[in-house]
């Protein structure tokens, strides 16, 4: 069985992708990581912000 070696941060790939790919949320991963800033986070492939709900939606702000 010809098995490729692992680093640490293949576990954390996988983990960031399968929580993208699960719809997480930006902050979820951080946090499962133990990142201090989200902006670590965004760097994994494929991991940018995403907004469910824009801000001024919630707060009835229309924008021109």
């Amino acid at each position: 069985m010809n098995i490729p070696r692992l680093a640490p941060h293949d576990a954390c790939r996988s983990c960031v992708r399968l929580c993208h790919d699960a719809r997480g949320e930006l902050e979820q991963m951080q946090f499962l990581l133990g990142h201090v800033s989200v902006q670590t986070t965004e760097r994994y492939p494929g991991c940018k912000q995403r907004f469910r709900v824009a801000v001024n939606d919630r707060l009835g702000i229309e924008s021109e």
